[in-house]
């Protein structure tokens, strides 16, 4: 038998040639995204991550595509305009619980911090990608700079607004034309009464005269007219001499014309006025004002004397200002229905949120107060995750509590009970119980209080609320070592109080904007908790008192926070006070 090596050769071109077109597929696809001026990025739903972002993301936002991945998820929704982030997440709330069968992108336009740029515009398009289970896995979004078109928007609106302004004032220069007018009207009418033998005076009165003023018969027929009958109607004073005045008038006002007409024939003496719409010579549509006067029993007119006064550009005036009235109107009420509509929504998510809250409250409470009844060593871990659940729900709690206030407070319908309150006893009390919170950070709790105060009206709960509320916010504020200061005073009729602290202070841009729902000062955003809704309240709850709120601060020289309240009489029944109420 013969020895060799026997090998086979087979021809996987076909195999290979789909191979190559899918990469070659992919490598356009690719080049498509990176050379797309917009900013294309996948989110994983499952890690959380960026799995990917275009190179382009450098011009949009000032952040190369691993520092956008090194950022985060919840880093990159911090850079977004803190008034736009409600909306960003009411945006992602409705893109993730849309059904798979529906599969609409959802758009969003917001204020972004661009790196180097500040904050810009951008428009936001998310789309959702589903597994084969239909459960969604990740989102595809699209992400433009349009900053540009925005800015175009305000110039537009300003523009609008500029316009509005000159309506206004072409209005007033009408209305001060037409009292002018009114004036020599009866500057006219005196002449007349007084020259009226004199036909001469009358002819050279109504040949001068800047309106268009005609005599006629009793088939009111034109039998005279000044020259400027020429000017308004575009015919030749004899042409009209042959045509009666009711072939010009617009057949909507004939009517108004014959109803006028009739009432000076059957009322010798009587003026009577009408706004009417004629037609002119080539064929456009005017107006005029007609004031007539029925002297067919004076011997020297023995006619009706009509003046007819352009109006056109004043009726043209009027028109578009009421459309421009009707359009404000109803901007006015879209905003109206949106304020209601966002209230509305803040109360329904608050009660949602508190409703199964409630038992987790008071479950916790329960278990941990058992669990210290227990002396076992063993449940000590058990004792520590009991309470760390009770402080969160309590916490959490808390949070819904102030949102559900400051959604009643936008309503007008948060109330206070106000009675006869001991000041001085109240923050005595409040000293007492938030003395162990300074404790524990390190810091001095200072009292600073007088020997007596006088009693005030008000609501001892909400009044409790705003003075640990402001404590709790210079606590968050004051590094360990620091020193929070309570001070209160009466002075020219109101009781003042302020609580003082050694922290990082505000500059005077983040004081404009301290005491607004949901703001939150630039190095409280990562490392400390809450809504931003505290101070609001405090805000809220003071001026429905008739009291006034507000802060001294510095950057690095600490805030003293102060707010002050009516001293009013202390003596009656219990009140119930509204907000909007006086």
């Amino acid at each position: 038998m013969e020895k060799g090596i026997v090998t086979e050769a087979r021809d996987i071109t076909e195999h290979k040639r789909p191979e190559k077109a899918l990469r070659e597929s992919e490598e356009r696809f690719r080049n498509v995204l990176e050379s797309s001026l917009d900013m294309i990025y996948r989110l994983n739903l499952e890690t959380g991550t960026y799995d990917y972002v275009s190179p382009s993301s450098r011009q949009v936002i000032g952040y190369s595509p691993e520092e956008l991945t090194a950022l985060g998820v919840e880093r990159a929704r911090a850079l977004a305009h803190p008034d736009d982030i409600q909306r960003l997440d009411e945006n992602v709330i409705q893109l993730v619980t849309q059904a798979p069968e529906q599969g609409i992108p959802q758009g969003i336009e917001y204020r972004f911090n661009h790196k180097e740029l500040g904050y810009r515009w951008v428009s936001d398009t998310r789309s959702l990608i589903y597994d084969e289970r239909n459960v969604p896995v990740a989102v595809v979004g699209n992400l433009r700079d349009i900053t540009k078109r925005k800015r175009t928007e305000e110039e537009l609106e300003k523009y609008q607004e500029h316009l509005q302004e000159l309506v206004e004032e072409r209005t007033a220069e009408l209305s001060k034309a037409n009292e002018q007018l009114k004036r020599e009207i009866t500057e006219r009418r005196q002449a007349e009464k007084a020259l009226r033998a004199k036909e001469e005076y009358f002819h050279a009165l109504i040949e001068n005269s800047q309106d268009a003023i005609v005599v006629l018969d009793r088939e009111l027929k034109l039998r005279d007219a000044s020259m400027s009958i020429e000017r308004l109607m575009g015919y030749k004073l004899q042409e009209l001499l042959r045509m009666s005045l009711f072939e010009f008038i617009h057949p909507d006002d004939l009517p108004n014309a014959a109803e006028a007409f009739t009432e000076l024939v059957q009322n010798p003496g009587n003026i009577v006025r009408r706004e009417l719409c004629y037609q002119h010579k080539d064929g456009s549509w005017h107006h005029v004002e007609a004031i007539g006067q029925n002297l067919l029993d004076d011997p020297v007119v023995s006619g009706i004397v009509v003046n007819f006064h352009d109006t056109t550009e004043r009726k043209r005036a009027q028109e578009k200002l009421e459309r421009l009235y009707e359009s404000e109107m109803k901007l006015r009420q879209q905003l109206e229905e949106e304020m209601k509509k966002r209230a509305e929504f803040t109360r329904a998510l608050a009660h949602e949120l508190k409703t199964p809250l409630t038992p987790v409250v008071m479950s916790s409470q329960t278990l941990v107060s058992q669990l210290q009844e227990e002396p076992l060593l063993m449940l000590e871990p058990l004792l520590r995750l009991a309470t760390n659940i009770s402080r969160g729900a309590s916490n959490l709690n808390s949070r819904i509590d102030e949102l559900l206030d400051l959604a009643r407070g936008e309503m007008g319908m948060l109330k206070l009970r106000t009675e006869p309150v001991e000041v001085l006893a109240l923050l005595r009390e409040v000293m007492d119980d938030v003395a162990t919170v300074a404790s524990n950070q390190g810091q001095s709790l200072v009292s600073r209080l007088p020997h007596s105060l006088p009693l005030i009206s008000a609501d001892r709960t909400r009044l409790r609320q705003i003075v640990l509320n402001l404590l709790n916010n210079a606590f968050k504020f004051t590094p360990h070592g620091g020193r929070i200061t309570l001070r209160a005073k009466e002075d020219d009729g109101k009781l003042t109080i302020e609580i003082k602290d050694t922290g990082l202070g505000m500059s005077k841009e983040e004081q404009e904007q301290l005491f607004e729902p949901y703001h939150r000062v630039e190095h409280d955003r990562e490392r400390l908790s809450g809504l931003g809704l505290g101070l609001a309240l405090c805000k809220t709850l003071v001026e429905l008192h008739g009291g006034r709120i507000w802060v001294q601060s510095g950057v690095g020289k600490g805030s003293t926070f102060s707010f002050s309240l009516p001293l009013q009489s202390s003596a009656g029944e219990q009140e119930t006070l509204t907000l909007g109420e006086e």
